[in-house]
C-alpha cells in the first residue's frame, strides 16, 4: 500500500515537473527555480522514503528469516525437551528400580535384626519370668523367717539352710538354662551359616543343569563326553555333601528342641524345604547321568558301527582292485586256462555277496542313525551318503568284471570244442587216408 502511494506520489511530481516546463516561458526566472527546487525538494524526499522503504523490507525478510530460524530452533528445542523427559522418566525409573532393591536388601536384614531382637527379648523375657519367680520366694522366705523368728533359733537356722539350698539349686538352674540358651544360639548361627551355604551351593549347581538333555544331545561325540564327566563329577560333589547334612541335622535336633511350637515349625519348613531340594537334585543328577550315559553308549555303537561299515568298503574296494590287476590279463581276443578263468569269476561273484553284506550293514547304520536322529541326536551322516554312491560304483566295476569274465570263458569253451572238432575231423580224415591206401 505504501508503495503504490510513493508511485502515485512520483506521477503526480511528474505531472507537476511537465507543467513547470509548459509554464516555463511564461514564469521568471525567480518563480522557475523556487518551483525548481521545490520539485526536486520533493523528489529527494520521495527517493529518501523509497530506500528507506527497501530498507525497511530488507528488515522484514531479516526478520521473517530470524523468526523462522526462531521456529526451527523453538522446535528443536521443544524435540531435546521432550527427549530429555523420556530419558530422565527412565533414568527415574532406573534409581528407582535400583533404590527398591537396596531398600528389599535392606528390608531383608532388618527383617533379620528383628528376629534375633525377638529371639533374645523371647529370652530375657523368660529370664525376667524366673528371677520374679525367685524373688517371689525370695519374699515368702522372709516371711517364713520372719514367721519362724518366734520359734526357735535351732529350726529358723534348719528352715534358712534348706532355703539356701534351693535358691542355690535354682540359681544354678538360671545358669545352665542360660548357659544352654547360649549354646542353643551358637547353634542357630551354626545351622543358618551352613543353610545359606548348602542354599547357595544347590542354586549353582541347578545353573550349571539347567539347559535340557536336548542340548547335550546336539553336541559332538566327545563334547558328550565331556559333558558326562562333568554331570558325573556334579553327582560325586553332591554326594560328597552328605556329611554337611548330616551335620545340619544334627544341629536342627539340638536347636529345635530349644524353641517354642511357633518358631519350631518355621525351623521345620525351612529344614523340610532345604532336604527336598538336596534329594530332588541328587534325583535329577543321577537321572541325568543315566541318560547321558546311554546316549554315549548310542553314540558309541553308531561311531563303531560307522567305522565297522567303512573298514568293509574300504578292503572289499582294496580287494576287488588287487584282484582286477591280476585278472587285467585275461582278454576276450586271447585263450588262457580255463581254471584260472573260472577260479577269477568265482571271486567277483564273492566280491558280489561281500558286497551286499556291506550294503545291508549301511542300511542299518542307516536306520540307527535315524534312529538316534528321532532321539534328538545331531549326527554328521554325509559319509553314509558318499559310501553308498562308492558302493553302487563298485557295484558297476564288479558286474563290468562278471561280464568280461563271462565272456572270457565263453571264448575259452567255443575254442576248446572248436579244438575237440579239429581233432575229430583231422582223426577222421586220418583213417580214410590210411583206407585209401591200402
Amino acid at each position: 500500500r505504501l508503495t503504490n502511494n510513493i508511485n502515485n506520489e512520483e506521477i503526480q511530481l511528474k505531472t507537476c515537473y511537465d507543467t513547470l516546463n509548459g509554464l516555463h516561458r511564461n514564469l521568471n526566472e525567480i518563480d522557475r527555480n523556487e518551483y525548481t527546487n521545490h520539485i526536486r525538494s520533493v523528489e529527494n524526499q520521495i527517493a529518501d522514503i523509497k530506500q528507506r522503504l527497501i530498507h525497511f523490507e530488507k528488515l522484514s525478510i531479516e526478520h521473517q528469516n530470524e523468526y523462522k530460524n526462531f521456529e526451527k530452533n523453538l522446535q528443536l528445542f521443544v524435540l531435546n525437551i521432550n527427549t530429555f523427559k523420556q530419558t530422565l522418566q527412565i533414568r527415574l525409573m532406573q534409581i528407582t528400580i535400583d533404590d527398591m532393591k537396596i531398600i528389599d536388601v535392606e528390608l531383608e536384614q532388618l527383617q533379620e535384626q528383628i528376629e534375633k531382637r525377638k529371639e533374645h527379648l523371647s529370652i530375657l523375657i523368660h529370664q525376667r519370668q524366673e528371677l520374679d519367680q525367685a524373688s517371689q520366694r525370695l519374699i515368702v522366705c522372709e516371711k517364713v523367717k520372719q514367721g519362724y523368728s518366734r520359734e526357735g533359733q535351732n529350726d529358723v537356722n534348719l528352715h534358712m539352710d534348706e532355703l539356701l539350698r534351693k535358691l542355690n539349686s535354682l540359681e544354678e538352674s538360671i545358669h545352665d538354662r542360660n548357659r544352654q540358651l547360649n549354646g542353643a544360639n551358637e547353634q542357630r548361627r551354626e545351622f543358618d551359616r551352613i543353610m545359606s551355604k548348602l542354599s547357595e551351593w544347590i542354586k549353582t549347581i541347578e545353573q550349571q543343569i539347567k539347559d535340557p538333555l536336548t542340548n547335550d544331545l546336539q553336541q559332538t561325540t566327545n563334547s558328550l563326553k565331556e559333558k558326562n564327566k562333568s554331570i558325573q563329577a556334579l553327582l560325586e560333589s553332591t554326594k560328597d555333601r552328605t556329611n554337611e547334612f548330616d551335620d545340619l541335622t544334627r544341629i536342627y535336633m539340638i536347636v529345635s528342641s530349644t524353641l517354642n511350637d511357633t518358631d519350631r515349625i518355621t525351623l521345620d519348613e525351612k529344614y523340610t524345604l532345604l532336604q527336598e531340594k538336596y534329594n530332588r537334585l541328587l534325583d535329577n543328577l543321577t537321572q541325568r547321568l543315566t541318560l547321558l550315559d546311554e546316549a554315549n553308549r548310542e553314540r558309541d555303537e553308531f561311531d563303531k558301527q560307522n567305522e565297522y561299515v567303512q573298514n568293509l568298503y574300504q578292503q572289499l574296494q582294496n580287494d576287488f582292485t588287487k584282484l582286477k590287476q591280476q585278472s587285467s590279463f585275461i582278454d576276450d581276443n586271447r585263450h588262457y586256462d580255463l581254471l584260472s578263468i573260472e577260479k577269477h569269476l568265482e571271486q567277483f561273484k564273492q566280491f558280489l555277496k561281500r558286497l551286499d553284506e556291506t550294503n545291508n550293514n549301511l542300511k542299518e547304520l542307516t536306520r540307527l542313525q535315524r534312529l538316534l536322529t528321532s532321539k534328538g541326536h545331531r549326527i554328521d551322516f554325509r559319509t553314509g551318503g558318499e559310501l553308498n554312491a562308492n558302493l553302487k560304483n563298485l557295484q558297476e566295476q564288479i558286474h563290468n568284471e562278471i561280464e568280461r569274465m563271462e565272456k572270457a570263458l565263453q571264448t575259452e569253451n567255443d575254442f576248446y570244442h572248436l579244438e575237440k572238432e579239429l581233432e575229430s575231423y583231422l582223426q577222421i580224415s586220418s583213417e580214410h587216408l590210411k583206407s585209401a591206401q591200402y
